[in-house]
């Protein structure tokens, strides 16, 4: 089948070269330093030389599944934004691979408008954010992975207050509530209707208050006694008796329906109660945030923070890079850290971060590849994408062991540090 697949997709003339730059989990030297800044490696190199989720994808979709011939050419001081330039303008570049998030501002602007470089640019130093905006007629891949924002915090032990009222007068609980109110007179009445008929007869009413009285408002009082008593208890009233087979057979169902009803209420209150508590005492909402120090990386991560949660006051540490901020927040020296998951993970997946968590993504971002814009081998590559991600054919290492081994489960869900081994990764299954 792959090779059939090889056939359809044409094999590119000359290598496909593509560029990565150094940054877990996507891309990370084996050994830190053992690689030269812009480093251009076989295909067989960057596999023993270089490791990640963006190393493994490289490897599936171009060398498994496309079975095109590529080279590697490693990055390290390259910033993300030159990076970008030159893939659209095609120097040494023709593929892209690290945490791109896929922004439509960069991937559909491709008009007249879109600028080039001025002259004399390279007779001046210049950082990465000056290509900013240079970024245009580029394109993405189909989404590789999706993760986002999210918030490191210290792990809370101090419970925090509850709002009792609100929980047991909640609109589930009242529903139920009410529903319960109309079935109880409903019952109340079938049952009078089924037992007045042995009022005053039947010999096993020793005590005529334990039967059900043949009229109609003290009859009905009865059967709200003992429908209500039978619901809250789980029993059968024991001040009165039932005694014709109809109503025992509608007495056994009610009794059920009450174990049900307030095994519900139970669970319903148990689950409240546990969820506020937790979103109380843990930092998972941005809104949470109000208030306290947070540090973030200056630039591209204040400017999201600032033009996506302007509502939120906070104590900002902007420093020049995000990992200089996981050390401040073990010290306890800030509250919180806003930041990519994906790199908060690596400071998880090193062993550290004892007593910290990575709240749920709170802001969902898909990672792509950047190539030029309709680049003609494009369309190829995501469906050879997707054949990884699908697992339409067996590669080495499937997707799903992949990215449950460098993204470290599940990006919705809160993940939990100092638990990761120091040792490397086991190999895959």
């Amino acid at each position: 089948m792959l090779q059939f697949a090889a056939d359809e997709w044409h094999t590119p003339p000359t290598a496909v070269r593509v560029c990565v730059l150094e940054s877990a989990p996507l891309v990370s030297a084996n050994i830190p330093g053992s690689i030269s800044d812009g480093a251009v490696l076989s295909s067989h190199e960057a596999s023993n030389q270089l490791s990640g989720f963006g190393v493994d994808m490289i490897s599936v979709v171009l060398g498994q599944i496309l079975q095109w011939n590529y080279t590697v050419r490693y990055y390290v001081t390259t910033g993300w934004d030159q990076t970008s330039y030159d893939v659209r303008k095609g120097i040494n570049c023709d593929l892209a691979v690290q945490s791109f998030f896929i922004s439509p501002s960069n991937g559909d602007l491709c008009r007249s408008s879109c600028p080039e470089l001025p002259e004399g640019w390279n007779s001046t130093v210049h950082v990465d954010a000056d290509y900013l905006p240079y970024l245009c007629c580029i394109d993405f891949s189909y989404p590789f992975f999706t993760g986002g924002w999210a918030i490191m915090s210290p792990i809370q032990t101090s419970p925090g207050s509850q709002d009792y009222i609100s929980i047991f007068f909640q609109i589930d609980i009242v529903q139920t509530i009410a529903v319960c109110v109309i079935c109880v007179f409903f019952m109340a009445h079938v049952i009078w209707l089924i037992e007045r008929t042995q009022y005053g007869k039947s010999i096993l009413l020793t005590n005529p208050k334990e039967g059900f009285s043949i009229k109609y408002l003290d009859g009905l009082k009865d059967g709200v006694w003992f429908a209500t008593n039978t619901l809250m208890n789980g029993i059968v009233n024991s001040e009165k008796t039932v005694i014709t087979p109809p109503g025992k057979a509608l007495t056994t169902l009610w009794v059920f329906f009450g174990v049900l009803i307030l095994s519900f209420i139970t669970s319903l209150l148990s689950s409240t109660l546990t969820t506020n508590l937790l979103s109380i005492t843990q930092i998972l909402t941005v809104q949470q945030l109000e208030g306290l120090t947070v540090c973030m990386e200056a630039g591209f991560y204040h400017e999201f923070f600032a033009s996506n949660y302007p509502a939120v006051s906070i104590h900002e540490m902007a420093l020049p890079s995000i990992f200089d901020c996981y050390p401040l927040l073990s010290a306890g020296s800030v509250d919180a850290v806003f930041d990519v998951r994906e790199h908060s993970i690596t400071y998880f997946q090193a062993g550290n971060g004892a007593g910290l968590l990575i709240s749920p993504v709170i802001s969902p971002q898909g990672y792509g590849m950047i190539m030029p814009e309709k680049w003609e081998y494009e369309s190829w590559l995501d469906e050879a994408l997707l054949m990884w991600q699908n697992a339409v054919v067996s590669t080495t290492p499937p997707y799903s062991s992949s990215s449950a081994k460098w993204f470290n489960g599940d990006p919705t869900q809160i993940t939990y540090g100092g638990t990761a081994p120091n040792a490397p990764p086991a190999p895959y299954n």
